[in-house]
């Protein structure tokens, strides 16, 4: 199955994902600076997960597409160093970072792990969904922008819409070539749950839902 296909059968989810509280209390300034903080030490969580998913399936793929998963990885990195030193400089919340996956980081990251245990096809399924949503969240941060001088500086720092586009671009691309002969069921509900996951995520840190 294509990846656009796959996205245009859930694209209600996609819809979902564009109108979270995270984005409108972001644009006004009223998302808490503490909120910001967990978002970013719980995806600092996700992130190291996902950059060793990347790297597995990159032992799967022959090249040009390992060396694509590498870049990726190293990208990942990148990003969740820039995570931690925004939330220590700027923010001065370094104890979120000792804090423990909460309860949709740690179901998301579950699913992630299955995923690419189960097969190349599944894995990739799974991480798809990150894309795609990613890119669309970075539109609509620049976009609206924020009212708040941090949150207004922390949205600065995200990748460029290029930069984003090229990613999306390079993982369908790899996604399509390597899940032909996948079984077109186990596809769709992977990526549908890891799409889930995407907008569970955003409503988790807003509702500061934890651990009982």
């Amino acid at each position: 199955m294509q990846a656009t296909a796959l996205f245009a059968k859930h694209s209600r989810q996609f819809r979902l994902y564009g109108h979270r509280r995270f984005f409108t209390q972001m644009a006004i300034g009223s998302l808490p600076i503490s909120t910001l903080a967990v978002y970013l030490a719980q995806d600092n969580l996700y992130l190291a997960e996902f950059r060793k998913a990347l790297l597995r399936l990159a032992r799967q793929v022959p090249n040009p597409s390992r060396q694509t998963l590498m870049l990726h990885s190293g990208e990942t990195l990148r990003l969740m160093g820039e995570q931690r030193r925004y939330i220590v400089g700027d923010l001065r919340k370094p104890k979120c970072l000792k804090e423990r996956p909460r309860p949709t980081t740690y179901a998301y990251i579950n699913h992630l792990k299955t995923s690419v245990a189960r097969d190349l096809a599944s894995g990739l399924a799974a991480i798809l969904p990150c894309y795609y949503l990613y890119r669309e969240g970075v539109r609509i941060l620049r976009l609206n922008g924020s009212r708040h001088p941090l949150l207004r500086r922390w949205i600065q720092t995200l990748p460029s819409a290029q930069s984003n586009a090229a990613w999306l671009h390079e993982i369908v691309s790899i996604f399509n070539a390597m899940s032909r002969a996948a079984r077109k069921s186990e596809i769709e509900e992977t990526f549908s749950l890891s799409m889930s996951y995407e907008v569970l995520f955003l409503d988790m840190v807003v509702e500061d839902q934890a651990w009982p």
